[in-house]
């Protein structure tokens, strides 16, 4: 008898959005273990009560799981709240998304399906900023929906113990973009950000990849522009000898907030350092 673990992986809001017919988010109302149609393994059901709609008709009084964590199936408490993206069979997992709406990420998620649903803005990945030990972190991650395998794309900014006062980079997920030898710039509004190539060390290995960075005071410089951003999205554009010239637009929307506890993040660093 073998043991099988769940693995899978967050591929970020705007995929979840892209790949399911129904987006809502839900109170769990009841729940039963019940054998599948097919005799394999038990299945989850749970009822729930519509709380907000953003897609889909849910055509389904009830969402269904694995029995099995192995299997990534999961177990919603009654009473609790959750957003979640689902088929029209109702089925949920580990893997599919589902978030409980205490969570902060889950929030923010609401605060743009909020603004899709009455046309404001496309669904697009949401900023964050948290502090931790190394300093302060403002991220997001973009996922590329033209790719048919899901490419990510983050974007952080950060202040770092090395003595690095904030970077800003460019980081690819998988590894279609960006690649070594490609010029990315940042544009946003009348500005524009050069991000230089930066290689990895040679003692990583040989599938180590490197990243786009901009250092110091034009990271900062950045940042600010972010946390009183006017404009609705940034332009993040990719140059290639071989591909040509191809851009993509990250929305920034949302961004303001996140960048104005980022700074003030760093200005208490500065006090605490002095």
């Amino acid at each position: 008898m073998s043991a099988h673990a769940c693995s899978c992986f967050s591929m970020g809001l705007t995929r979840y959005y892209e790949t399911v017919t129904n987006v809502f988010t839900a109170q769990i109302i009841g729940g039963e273990l019940a054998g599948d149609p097919f005799g394999r393994r038990p299945q989850r059901r749970m009822r729930f009560r519509v709380l907000e709609h953003f897609k889909g008709e849910i055509p389904f009084d009830a969402l269904v799981s694995s029995g099995d964590s192995g299997s990534c199936g999961v177990s919603l408490q009654v009473g609790d709240e959750y957003l979640i993206f689902t088929d029209d069979y109702g089925g949920i997992s580990l893997c599919s998304g589902l978030q409980r709406l205490s969570d902060p990420e889950a929030q923010r998620e609401l605060e743009i399906l909020r603004e899709h649903r009455a046309g404001n803005m496309p669904v697009t990945d949401p900023w964050s900023a948290y502090t931790h030990a190394g300093g302060c972190t403002a991220r997001t991650t973009v996922t590329l929906p033209h790719h048919r395998v899901p490419s990510t794309l983050s974007l952080t900014f950060a202040l770092e113990q090395d003595g690095v006062r904030s970077t800003a980079t460019v980081r690819n997920g998988l590894y279609q973009l960006p690649l070594a030898g490609t010029a990315v710039a940042l544009t946003l509004g009348e500005r524009r950000w050069e991000l230089p190539w930066v290689p990895p060390p040679p003692s990583e290995n040989r599938y180590a990849r490197g990243q786009y960075r901009l250092e110091g005071d034009a990271a900062l410089s950045l940042a600010r522009w972010l946390a009183q951003a006017a404009s609705d999205s940034m332009a993040i554009s990719f140059e290639s000898a071989q591909h040509g010239l191809s851009s993509m637009s990250l929305w920034v929307a949302h961004a303001r907030p996140v960048f104005e506890e980022f700074l003030g993040c760093i200005e208490s660093s500065d006090r605490a350092g002095n």
